[in-house]
């Protein structure tokens, strides 16, 4: 038996022993000696059962699943793989079962196990991760993998550049008629980007900050020619915003401006992108 098969092998003991303590689903079956026998398929396997209880099909890729994670193991040293905690892979094996087919989601929950065998950071996988994985929409993992990657590493506080297209006057009195805009997205894409980001922001992953802005102008350069190249389409859009400012204010003296912002790395969101994220 390799190194890896056997800490998968641990693995399955460590989960064995979390339903005999902390039964999953009471009214199931404790896992049979033929699943712990086959490993983390066969766990999968029967963590499944409340969907079949529910009558729905669900289709495992229990090898994608093997090999990912495997790979993920073997990627660490022998000496600093440990048997992860068994609420950690409780929870996230039964997520997994409902997550199965979307891979960018799929992938972050192995990356999470990965994290939670090596003993250097796995005191760092909080149970709350497995939450917030199974809040996300897979285009939210796209988005979340598309910025770690882009950051190169991330840091706590990382600023990146938003803004809010706003009718104002000369004076600035006015408010604003779009949702925030992201250097990270396109015009089309600008509501439903927004939603994701608010979402991350509810789950603590990033911040957002329209007291500062970052002291460089010229990284607001991308999000400001989306805007500007797009002015036409912004009037056309959101015309009931801004008739909504012109009953407010007047349309005498209003001009399109705009109000910067920025959107931060937190803490805890930095630490669940680099356990979950490659």
């Amino acid at each position: 038996m390799s190194d890896s098969e056997s800490n998968i092998q641990s693995t399955s003991q460590a989960i064995a022993q979390f339903v005999k303590d902390v039964p999953i689903y009471p009214d199931l079956v404790q896992p049979t000696a033929k699943a712990l026998g086959e490993g983390l398929g066969g766990l999968l396997e029967w963590l499944m059962q409340p969907l079949a209880i529910l009558g729905i099909k669900a289709q495992i890729n229990k090898k994608k699943i093997m090999d990912q994670l495997t790979a993920k193991l073997e990627e660490k040293p022998k000496d600093d793989l440990i048997s992860p905690d068994p609420i950690i892979i409780g929870l996230t094996l039964q997520a997994l079962a409902y997550t199965i087919n979307e891979s960018d989601l799929r992938e972050m929950f192995v990356y999470l196990i990965g994290a939670a065998s090596d003993k250097k950071i796995a005191s760092s996988v909080h149970p709350a991760f497995v939450e917030i994985i199974k809040q996300l929409s897979p285009n939210e993992a796209k988005l979340l993998s598309s910025i770690y990657k882009d950051a190169g590493k991330i840091v706590v506080d990382s600023a990146m550049p938003v803004l809010r297209a706003r009718m104002q006057s000369e004076a600035r009195d006015g408010s604003e008629i779009t949702p925030p805009i992201y250097s990270f997205t396109d015009f089309d894409s600008i509501s439903s980007t927004s939603l994701s980001v608010d979402n991350l922001v509810r789950l603590r992953i990033f911040q957002l900050d329209w007291s500062r802005e970052i002291a460089d102008e010229r990284a607001y350069s991308t999000v400001f020619s989306l805007v500007q190249n797009n002015e036409k389409k912004i009037r056309q859009q959101y015309s009931k915003d801004i008739e909504r400012v012109e009953s407010l204010l007047g349309s005498g003296n209003l001009r399109l401006g705009y109000e910067p912002g920025l959107l931060k790395v937190t803490t805890f969101g930095a630490i669940f992108m680099e356990r979950t994220l490659k």
